[in-house]
């Protein structure tokens, strides 16, 4: 009786599904991606960053929340360079025309972080 009663246990522990509790994935079974490709967010994030281009080196992590509706939320600087190309960076992934298609966990659209470098 133990055994099986060990058994049951681990079948519903085996089954339960991790859901972050403010509902943000930072690692979906399908991630986000631009409507348009990736190729082409790099591609718009670098003729950003040609138009602005100050000639300094720097690199500068953004996170953001790709939402269940594909829009983009929450933009932040998690590793910065200064305050003026921190705010750049942010500038420049928050206003990146078109959608993102969201990530998915069992078919079903979610929120989803994702962290990009910002390279200038």
């Amino acid at each position: 009786m133990r055994n099986l009663s060990l058994l049951f246990v681990l079948l519903i522990c085996c089954e339960a599904k991790y859901i972050p509790e403010d509902g943000i994935y930072s690692v979906a079974e399908t991630m986000p991606s631009y409507e348009q490709g990736m190729e082409a967010f790099d591609t718009f994030v670098n003729e950003e960053i040609k138009k602005w281009a100050p000639g300094e080196k720097a690199d500068v992590f953004v996170s953001f929340v790709v939402k269940s509706d594909g829009a983009v939320a929450d933009v932040k600087v998690i590793k910065g360079f200064s305050e003026l190309y921190d705010e750049k960076a942010k500038e420049i992934v928050s206003n990146c025309p078109g959608k993102w298609v969201a990530g998915t966990e069992e078919g079903q659209p979610v929120d989803v972080k994702v962290v990009y470098p910002v390279r200038f």
